[in-house]
């Protein structure tokens, strides 16, 4: 006995959901694109009227800015038990960051220019931390929440450290 089931018919013809489906995506991309330009120019805006170096804001501000929707992931695989989804979306979306993100930009633009707040001490931060994932991801510590811990605190003082 085969089993057939009707589709109701599209009120439009299929070139005319083509067409609307890439002027959403074309729509929504603008969007992102003017609100990531806003959020740059705002950023810029409380880095100059704080006076605190533009490198500052953009470790603390934008990186938390731009990894919340990643924490929302991170945190609902855990919670699903789904581990690896988790440790996955987090390396997977810094090596793009680090890499993609880093390169396109250089393409686009021509050049790099990288501050010396990022030749020190912040380098070998971004070194500790990924030793510290490294670590955490090959050893499966039983206390969890004891590292889970130790990386937020971490992290604050990193903050207050990079703001002093």
């Amino acid at each position: 006995m085969a089993v057939t089931v009707d589709f109701p018919t599209p009120p439009f013809p299929d070139e005319t959901a083509i067409i609307l489906l890439t002027f959403s995506k074309t729509s929504f991309s603008l969007k992102i694109v003017s609100f990531n330009i806003l959020a740059t120019l705002k950023l810029i805006f409380i880095s100059k009227f704080y006076s605190i170096p533009e490198s500052v804001v953009g470790i603390s501000l934008a990186a938390i800015g731009t990894s919340l929707p990643e924490l929302s992931v991170t945190v609902a695989a855990f919670v699903r038990k789904e581990g690896s989804v988790a440790l996955g979306n987090i390396v997977g979306s810094n090596i793009f960051n680090i890499i993609g993100v880093l390169g396109f930009s250089v393409l686009i633009s021509g050049e790099i220019n990288i501050s010396t707040e990022f030749k020190g001490i912040n380098s070998i931060i971004l070194l500790a931390a990924s030793f510290w994932v490294l670590y955490i991801a090959v050893k499966k510590p039983k206390n969890t929440k004891l590292f889970g811990f130790i990386s937020i605190l971490s992290y604050a003082f990193y903050t207050i450290f990079i703001y002093l």
